[in-house]
């Protein structure tokens, strides 16, 4: 990538980090001066208010997916699994050190759940920020990220995409899943969002300028070239909607290394043999 294009990347993560830090603090001033009552009391009125057998049987199952048990068991099954250097191990580190920042503030800001009347499922601890809003958008969308990575280097925007939908889908259900079941405020969960957009973001910034470049997922599209080497030797070619000069589909290797650039003067070197 070019640097001023890489400076320029580096500079407008670090002004969304900023901003989504801001909110988190502007969430944690209200919900430690009391001013976020009649928010969370809305809210969380309008959601008990859709509380049906059907939907409660589905959500107390979503609602789990965050858990501190089944995020570990999922950061040790992507370490286990191979390119652990490249996915696992920064995921999982990234996933650790965010649970430990919201421990820690939950312990300093002690914010008691809502009355334990309303909930669903068993739950302990103190309440703001919520734990599995942040824990579960680190790790669950850190791995939409790098997945979508692999997909955009095989050509697959669109699964990428889809990719990252789903997995941004899956974690707004699972916040509003902890208002739903009764264990988290409105407010808890917002600060959960927002804590956790602020570190992944963090999170990213280091592992795209501070991870070894070799263990290293790039962000960069692939930038084709015209003509592909070993045109009969690679076996592994993607097709593209391109044609050459000649009307030929050529198949598209799906690695930069594999390519050079077309011969300007399109002659073919004469054989000596031939003189």
């Amino acid at each position: 990538m070019d640097r001023y294009l890489e400076k320029r990347n580096l500079g407008i993560r670090w002004i969304f980090f900023v901003i989504f830090l801001a909110l988190f603090a502007a969430d944690a001033y209200f919900v430690i001066s009391g001013k976020s009552a009649s928010f969370d009391t809305l809210v969380q009125e309008t959601i008990f208010d859709l509380r049906t057998g059907p939907l409660t049987s589905v959500l107390t199952v979503i609602t789990h997916f965050a858990d501190t048990k089944v995020i570990g068991a999922l950061c040790i099954l992507l370490i286990i699994l191979p390119n652990r250097m490249k996915f696992g191990l920064p995921i999982a580190l990234a996933t650790g050190l965010g649970s430990c920042v919201h421990y820690g503030l939950k312990h300093f800001i002690e914010r008691a759940r809502p009355d334990e009347a309303m909930w669903l499922v068993p739950e302990d601890g103190f309440s703001f920020p919520s734990g599995h809003s942040n824990a579960g958008l680190i790790f669950f969308m850190f791995v939409a990220v790098l997945l979508g990575r692999y997909l955009i280097m095989g050509n697959s925007r669109f699964g990428a995409f889809l990719l990252r939908f789903l997995l941004g889908l899956l974690v707004f259900v699972i916040g509003v899943s902890r208002i739903y079941v009764g264990v988290h405020y409105p407010t808890d969960v917002l600060g959960g969002w927002s804590l956790g957009i602020a570190l992944l973001i963090l999170f990213l910034i280091l592992y795209d300028f501070a991870w070894p470049a070799k263990w290293r997922v790039s962000y960069e599209p692939p930038k084709w070239s015209a003509i592909p080497l070993d045109y009969e030797k690679n076996k592994n070619w993607k097709m593209a909607n391109k044609k050459h000069a000649t009307g030929e589909l050529l198949e598209f290797p799906k690695h930069r290394s594999a390519w050079k650039m077309p011969n300007k003067s399109n002659k073919e070197t004469p054989n000596p043999d031939d003189r």
